[in-house]
């Protein structure tokens, strides 16, 4: 996954989240801007992304994976001001992106949630509010780039962009659908055509965020590493440059992936693969979520 810059920030955790008897306590987590998740995926979209991988037969090539959006739930700790919505404006996919209020489908192939259908989970003060939820219904090669996608929703729904993780419950999540584009060399090898779903979460109370990681930097943090370099001296410069974190997928679902390019014969690849698919329908289940992507996934699901 793409670094994010990211700073400390002090979080109350509570319910299922905290340690403590009294059901609430404070730790130091890894917070940041929803807006540098999304600019994180800015190169990725456009270019895609190289993912070696090596055939059975020992040859090795270069296969370029193309992010998009498949769907996002936000919850806030507090509540926020949701905009409303224009439906007849809205195009077939972003008929699935709501804030709260009802909207109807135009298709009854692909009904809209509703508001009564989608959560509640539990309490809502350990859930949040909902002020944003996004999923995907557009054929896949006919979807704009992630960070094209997010873009064109922020004037409906700017908490895309002006929400930190620290403002975020441990119930809101996001799935990016990851499609193979093109390969170096060129192969035909029809196992190369699988896709694959990765599901994050994005609040500074989730596990999945607690640590700052060591990552790959961009160019965009060296640049910044070097200006505070130059503008302070020793200890102090060191102890403001700007940390990184990554989200890694805590579930995934496969499309079409099967065989030895996959899974290799005396390994636990197939066993690790089956448990994250499984981690990600108890997640849907538990949010009441129709998935447009993950439900199509599972239809040509994991096959050893």
């Amino acid at each position: 996954m793409p670094p994010i810059k990211a700073k400390s920030s002090t979080v109350e955790s509570s319910g299922e989240n905290a340690g403590s008897e009294s059901g609430t306590m404070s730790h130091m987590e890894g917070c940041f801007k929803l807006s540098d998740f999304w600019d994180s995926y800015d190169q990725w979209s456009a270019c895609g992304v190289g993912v070696p991988i090596r055939l059975p037969n020992g040859d090795c090539l270069m296969q370029y994976y193309w992010p998009s959006l498949s769907a996002l739930q936000l919850f806030t700790r507090r509540k926020i001001r949701i905009p409303m919505m224009k439906a007849r404006s809205a195009t077939k996919s972003e008929s699935n992106a709501f804030t709260g209020e009802k909207i109807k489908s135009s298709s009854d192939n692909h009904p809209s949630l509703e508001t009564d259908e989608i959560i509640i989970l539990g309490n809502t003060e350990e859930v949040g509010e909902l002020c944003c939820q996004y999923n995907d219904i557009v054929n896949p090669y006919g979807r704009p780039p992630l960070t094209e996608r997010v873009r064109s929703l922020i004037e409906r729904y700017p908490e895309l962009v002006t929400l930190k993780s620290s403002d975020l419950t441990s119930h809101s999540w996001v799935a990016v659908a990851w499609y193979p584009v093109y390969r170096v060399p060129i192969s035909t090898v029809k196992e190369l055509n699988a896709s694959f779903m990765t599901f994050h979460k994005l609040s500074s109370a989730s596990p999945c965020t607690k640590r700052m990681l060591p990552v790959v930097e961009t160019e965009n943090i060296k640049r910044e590493k070097m200006q505070l370099a130059g503008k302070k001296a020793g200890g102090e410069a060191k102890s403001r440059l700007p940390h990184t974190a990554v989200i890694p997928p805590f579930a995934m679902s496969t499309y079409r992936m099967s065989g030895e390019v996959w899974f290799s014969p005396g390994t636990d690849d197939l066993q690790m693969a089956i448990y994250y698919q499984q981690t990600a329908w108890r997640w849907i289940k538990q949010h009441k979520f129709k998935h447009h992507d993950f439900n199509f996934f599972m239809s040509r699901g994991i096959r050893s």
